[in-house]
């Protein structure tokens, strides 16, 4: 499975590349926890709404292009063809 990090999700602060090639966790939740693991704690809170069982706030996921929200959510299955996106939530004026 490809995961790719966009805007500020790839600064060493984080993610700290564009992508990586990973085995296929099984869902959006368990690949959340496996980057967690990997890159830490301020990835993780980023990642994930308090209680990690939701999709944080500032976080936007796709699956092949498609939003997570409009598949599954969080509990969306993937698979090891997949190509996973994570984007933060852009704002500004």
């Amino acid at each position: 499975m490809t995961v790719k990090f966009f805007a500020y999700l790839r600064d060493r602060d984080y993610a700290g590349c564009k992508e990586i090639q990973m085995e296929c966790p099984g869902t959006v939740l368990e690949l959340g926890k496996k980057l967690a693991e990997k890159y830490g704690k301020k990835f993780k809170n980023e990642f994930f709404a308090p209680g990690e069982t939701e999709l944080g706030e500032r976080i936007i996921v796709m699956v092949n292009g498609r939003r997570v929200e409009f598949l599954e959510g969080i509990r969306t299955e993937l698979k090891e063809s997949d190509t996973v996106q994570i984007f933060p939530v852009v704002a500004g004026g």
